[in-house]
């Protein structure tokens, strides 16, 4: 090979860079993507546990209110405690929407890293095949100046028998 190093090499170290950045990029988006599937089920979860936990207090209450001697003022702190119940549902509903419109939001990130990856494997791809075809071009160089030195001996050494 020659003397001189590759020309490209420091372009070839930015490429080799930028796709373990983007390499590490889509391992960050693909984490939060799946943080955010994760809070999505949870709050699903919750979701259904306080759908439950009022039901259950609904069939409690009105199996109270079906009793002799039940108190109205009761069954109206019933009613209204259930109505609350009712409205930390729907809040834990918005939740649940938020959740959704951020896992949404990660997977547009996780195309996104995914689309500048293949962007950076592929400029790295191309200087690694310039650097390739450099190699064997410098390879070619060097046999020829071996094999004209060779034969520039070889020249010699017929010069020196013959005189």
């Amino acid at each position: 090979m020659s003397s001189q190093g590759y020309e490209l090499q420091v372009l070839l170290e930015l490429r080799e860079g930028s796709k373990k950045e983007a390499e590490d990029d889509l391992a960050r988006c693909v984490a939060g993507l799946s943080a955010a599937k994760q809070e999505v089920v949870a709050l699903q979860s919750k979701l259904a546990q306080a759908k439950d936990k009022r039901r259950m207090l609904r069939e409690k209450y009105d199996a109270e209110a079906a009793q002799p001697g039940a108190l109205v003022g009761s069954m109206y702190q019933a009613q209204n405690y259930l109505r609350g119940l009712k409205a930390d549902e729907a809040l834990i509903e918005d939740e649940i929407r938020k959740a959704q419109e951020n896992v949404v939001s990660a997977q547009q990130l996780v195309t996104r890293a995914r689309k500048t990856l293949i962007e950076a494997a592929t400029e790295l791809e191309a200087v690694l095949a310039h650097q390739k075809q450099w190699k064997e071009e410098q390879d070619t160089l060097k046999k020829r100046k071996q094999s004209a030195a060779m034969d520039d001996i070889a020249a010699r050494i017929w010069r020196e028998k013959q005189s």
